[in-house]
């Protein structure tokens, strides 16, 4: 299945991220959101998988969190979320995917039919990039520079 939306917190070229649990290798991942339209919520009720939707109020609207573990459970090292440009061709890392880039995400439905159906990423496609331009906290001024040397508190 091929569903097409707009990526966020896209963490997926590159080495893993430790998420949000714990610096141990187990839980290092590929991740990113990915909104998606009201046609694509409807396929995901059909096949079962629409307690996958989430939506925070915010930009995203519905979204699905699609993540990749580093560690397969059998302790193997999982290979990272195929990724690739508008071509198909192999997409360069050191590109980095920013909020808002259009994402064409191939994945399968796991266990279908069971009662717990689960959606698994095989491979993303970069449509339209909007570049990650780095981490800043937008504008701030900078901090006062005391020359004296000598150590204030307020």
């Amino acid at each position: 299945m091929m569903i097409q939306g707009k990526g966020y917190w896209a963490r997926i070229t590159g080495n893993p991220h430790n998420g949000y649990k714990s610096e141990a290798p187990q839980d290092r991942l590929w991740s990113f959101d990915l909104s998606i339209a009201d046609d694509v919520v409807q396929k995901f009720k059909a096949a079962g998988i629409a307690d996958k939707i989430k939506n925070k109020n915010d930009e995203r609207g519905n979204f699905v969190t699609w993540k990749r573990k580093a560690i397969k459970k059998d302790g193997m090292p999982a290979k990272p979320i195929r990724v690739v440009d508008r071509a198909g061709q192999p997409w360069d890392p050191a590109k980095k995917i920013g909020n808002g880039s259009t994402l064409n995400v191939q994945f399968i439905i796991n266990d279908e039919g069971s009662p717990n159906p689960r959606p698994s990423v095989l491979a993303v496609q970069v449509w339209e990039l909007v570049e990650y331009e780095g981490g800043g906290g937008g504008d701030f001024e900078e901090f006062p520079v005391d020359a004296s040397g000598e150590e204030k508190w307020a």
